[in-house]
């Protein structure tokens, strides 16, 4: 092993040290993901889905990739 400096960014991770102790931020893992799925114009909200909403399965939906879900998940 040998010292590389001060870390800043590991793993999706942004370090950042002040006298008040260690920050982490994953702003920009975030921005990232939601840049690689063309969602980075969405807007936030409280919560995602309306409440009580009953689910059914649809027999005419094209296949999901359930790769991006698990990814974004």
């Amino acid at each position: 092993m040998k010292q590389l400096g001060n870390l800043k960014y590991f793993l999706g991770i942004k370090v950042a040290r002040s006298k008040h102790g260690i920050f982490l931020c994953q702003r920009k893992y975030t921005i990232d993901l939601l840049s690689e799925i063309g969602l980075l114009g969405s807007k936030p909200v409280d919560t995602p889905i309306e409440q009580n909403h009953k689910l059914f399965q649809c027999s005419n939906s094209a296949n999901i990739d359930k790769g991006r879900y698990q990814r974004l998940v």
